[in-house]
């Protein structure tokens, strides 16, 4: 994996679980300058936190907050970085929910897309301050989790996009849809159903006409060129749906 800035300093927000606890690895090998982890979660942060190893920068920072507190993400994020990094190159805001206890529900509560959406764009009102000053810019991308976002999310997107652009800073989304944005992963499927014979049946029986079945490491593959300049591309929302929608 190739990565073209020097010392570069990333963030990582819901970073305890799928496309962000996925996305954790690649990043911390290339974030010399420091890598930031977010999450309301602060044992899950601890246990990330050791499972990156030796691959972990010389400064790894590990804030606990609430994504969807304004206060939080402007008053503690951004002082925070600003005090102890100066900057910020890249940054990973997922604002897919957390896979729903097994105690109460095998689905994810689509009901509060509409609170990840406000969730991104608080991210962004933080984040985009603070690389405005580098002088290479910075990039965002935003996990999103379904497709029911997705003319709200290009509208945010293109905003972000074209008021960073001046600065050099690039915004772009990734959005779940399909049966990428109903489960996290075949070993979730195996939890929940009690065996790996029926979660292959549920995935002999999907719509999709792609014989595949790894959204997370779909997105972590798409992630790191659309943050570093070796894809410099802005204002883009790419759905990840393993043909879904077709």
């Amino acid at each position: 994996m190739e990565f073209e800035r020097i010392n570069p300093v990333a963030l990582v927000s819901g970073a305890t679980y799928g496309a962000g606890a996925a996305i954790a690895h690649p990043l911390a090998y290339g974030a010399d300058g420091g890598l930031i982890l977010i999450d309301s979660e602060a044992a899950a942060l601890d246990a990330l936190a050791d499972k990156l190893g030796d691959l972990a920068p010389e400064r790894v920072s590990l804030l606990g907050h609430d994504g969807g507190d304004d206060a939080q993400w402007w008053e503690r994020v951004r002082v925070f970085i600003k005090d102890q990094y100066g900057r910020l190159d890249w940054a990973v805001i997922n604002v897919c929910p957390p896979p729903a206890s097994t105690d109460t529900s095998d689905l994810i509560d689509f009901s509060r897309d509409g609170g990840a959406l406000q969730s991104a764009q608080r991210a962004l009102r933080t984040i985009m301050p603070l690389m405005r000053f580098n002088s290479q810019g910075g990039a965002v991308t935003i996990v999103a989790p379904s497709v029911t976002l997705k003319g709200d999310l290009l509208r945010v997107i293109a905003t972000a996009a074209k008021e960073g652009a001046e600065d050099h800073i690039r915004v772009n989304a990734i959005t779940l849809g399909g049966a990428a944005g109903t489960m996290q992963s075949f070993q979730d499927m195996v939890r929940d159903t009690g065996s790996e014979r029926a979660a292959f049946e549920i995935l002999a029986n999907l719509a999709p006409p792609l014989a595949r079945f790894g959204p997370v490491q779909d997105i972590k593959s798409l992630i790191i060129p659309m943050l570093t300049g070796l894809n410099p591309i802005t204002g883009v929302t790419l759905v990840v749906d393993e043909g879904y929608a077709l």
